[in-house]
C-alpha cells in the first residue's frame, strides 16, 4: 500500500473539509476583511468606535450562514422526502456555525470586559471553542481523504 499526496488543494477540496460551499468561504472571507477594516479604524482612527461595531460583520456572517444552511436543510428534506441525511449535515454545520459564533463572542467578551476592574476572563476558555473546531477539522479531513 503506497502513500501517495495530492499536490492539488483547490476549492472543490477546501468546501468538502470545511462543509462550505464557496459562496459561504466568500462570505466568511469578506466578513474577516470588513472586520480587519473596522478594527485598523477603531484602533488607529477612530476610537470611539464599539467593540461590539468591530465584530458586528462577523455575526451579521454567522447569521446569514445559519440562515442559508437552514434553507439547506429544508430544501433537502423536501427533495429526498427523509429526515436522517439533512439533520446529520444540519447538525454538524450548525455545530460548527455554533462553535464559530461562541470563539467570537467570548473573544469579544475578553475584550470588551478586558477595560472593566474585576472581571478577568482567562484566554483559555475563550479559545476553547477554536479547538473543538480544530479537533473535528482533523477528523474531517480524513474523512474527504478516505472519500
Amino acid at each position: 500500500m503506497s502513500f501517495k499526496l495530492n499536490p492539488t488543494f483547490g476549492l472543490k477540496e477546501l468546501s468538502k473539509w470545511l462543509n462550505m460551499t464557496p459562496f459561504e468561504i466568500f462570505l466568511h472571507l469578506l466578513s474577516i476583511f470588513i472586520f480587519t477594516f473596522t478594527l485598523t479604524l477603531k484602533l488607529e482612527t477612530f476610537p470611539s468606535l464599539t467593540w461590539l461595531q468591530v465584530f458586528l460583520p462577523l455575526f451579521i456572517c454567522d447569521a446569514v450562514t445559519v440562515y442559508f444552511s437552514f434553507i439547506a436543510f429544508v430544501r433537502m428534506h423536501f427533495d429526498l422526502h427523509d429526515w436522517k441525511r439533512p439533520l446529520l449535515g444540519a447538525f454538524k454545520t450548525y455545530l460548527i456555525a455554533a462553535l464559530v459564533c461562541l470563539f467570537k463572542l467570548f473573544i469579544y467578551f475578553k475584550i470588551e470586559k478586558s477595560n472593566v476592574a474585576g472581571t478577568n476572563m482567562s484566554f483559555l476558555l475563550a479559545f476553547a471553542p477554536l479547538l473543538v473546531i480544530l479537533m473535528i477539522l482533523f477528523f474531517r479531513a480524513c474523512e474527504v481523504r478516505n472519500a
